[in-house]
């Protein structure tokens, strides 16, 4: 776990901040209920407005290449879907592989420094 201090200066800190979300297995209701956003990426993604921090929101079946990415969040949610999480950082670690990979929720927050 990262302290929120240190969270915030690791935003300072880049150039270009990746909001993820990964390709949880959820259920499609109809063709107009898409998966909601998780709150805790709409919160980065506001505090990244308000401090005029360049940041893309995206999710992990959905993402372009970007040349100066150097941090990337990616939102949990539940512990079944570990692999997916899993799954999704092992492909942002191989297009990203300099980058600091910040993973958690609304409430926890873990980091896995660059290798």
């Amino acid at each position: 776990m990262i302290s929120e201090e240190h969270l915030l200066n690791l935003l300072h800190m880049c150039s270009h901040v990746l909001l993820v979300q990964p390709a949880f297995h959820s259920a499609q209701k109809s063709r107009n209920h898409h998966q909601p956003v998780p709150i805790a990426l709409l919160k980065f993604a506001g505090y990244c407005d308000e401090k005029e921090i360049k940041y893309t929101l995206c999710t992990d079946d959905n993402k372009e290449l970007y040349d100066d990415v150097d941090l990337i969040f990616v939102s949990t949610r539940f512990t079944y879907e570990s692999d997916v999480v899993r799954d999704c950082i092992k492909s942002l670690r191989e297009v990203y592989p300099l980058a600091t990979i910040v993973g958690g929720g609304y409430m926890q927050v873990f980091s896995l420094t660059t290798s």
